[in-house]
């Protein structure tokens, strides 16, 4: 953990994460007092409640976190037919920079990084960011794809050509509008299954969306 705070160190999520530490611990000593236990008890039983919850979501690879100002979708994996869709629509060209938003294990910041001169991926769950390492390691690919431990919402995504997103419905909205502030005019947006609810697609294919901002 220490050396992937160095490496990926945010100070937001770093404070989160410990804000979250203490009200859970707080939450589950409450608890274990109300049903009869000391407060050397309690706190004993807090902590070990809390660090079956921590192993729980490694386990499911979910972002530990329960505050609503860090939301996004769940993690789940984009299929290699998705991949294929998003990159045909993407159109990459060599001097493009692209960017997948909640990148998960990084497979899709992979693709895009073989046909592109850059790819980066934004991530919150940092069980993901170290998997996506690794994997962007085999591909033999760190030149080309970058991960950051980040919310995409506190992300600056002017710099990108292509943005691609597996979202989920309650985020689009505003999504769409942090997209319309941040994105240059050009830019293409590519959302796998989720639609915008303001923007036309001007291209479809097996449920992935083109969107080219103006």
């Amino acid at each position: 953990m220490m050396l992937f705070l160095k490496k990926y160190f945010n100070l937001k999520l770093v404070f989160l994460t410990l804000l979250q530490i203490v009200v859970l611990v707080f939450v589950f000593s409450f608890f274990f007092l109300s049903i009869g236990a000391n407060f050397p008890q309690a706190i004993l039983g807090a902590v070990i409640v809390f660090l079956l919850f921590y192993l729980l979501f490694r386990l499911l690879m979910l972002p530990f976190f329960i505050f609503p100002q860090i939301k996004g979708a769940v993690y789940v994996p984009s299929s290699d037919e998705r991949i294929k869709d998003m990159l045909e629509l993407a159109q990459l060209k060599k001097n493009d920079v692209a960017c997948d938003i909640g990148s998960g294990d990084g497979r899709v910041v992979i693709e895009l990084a073989k046909h592109c001169k850059e790819a980066h991926g934004v991530e919150l769950n940092p069980v993901l960011v170290q998997r996506s390492e690794k994997n962007i390691k085999a591909a033999n690919l760190e030149k080309k794809a970058k991960i950051f431990w980040k919310s995409f919402w506190d992300t600056d995504l002017s710099e990108y050509d292509v943005i691609t997103v597996y979202g989920i419905n309650y985020i689009m909205k505003n999504l769409e509008k942090k997209l319309e502030q941040d994105l240059k005019p050009g830019a293409r947006v590519i959302s796998n299954y989720f639609v915008f609810p303001n923007w036309k697609p001007v291209k479809k294919k097996n449920d992935v969306y083109l969107y080219v901002m103006k």
